[in-house]
């Protein structure tokens, strides 16, 4: 009866292993992939100040006031 117990936990153990190996490979590759696409979207929008409020840029125009 120890005898399965032993084998059970020791089987539990390895495929628990293999999880937490899969999941660390599985969140590098995503992590990987999501670097590759922030490098992508290229320079960060300049902001602009009105009556003490910020907002980022989002046309990239370079000019320091609202396009309203």
């Amino acid at each position: 009866m120890k005898k399965i117990f032993k084998i059970s936990g020791i089987v539990l153990g390895v495929l628990i292993l293999v999880l937490i190996l899969t999941g660390f490979i599985g969140y590098g590759r995503l992590s990987g992939k999501a670097k590759n696409n922030y490098a992508k979207l290229g320079t960060k929008a300049p902001e602009l100040n009105s009556d003490s409020y910020t907002f980022r840029d989002l046309n990239k125009n370079g000019n320091s006031r609202f396009d309203l």
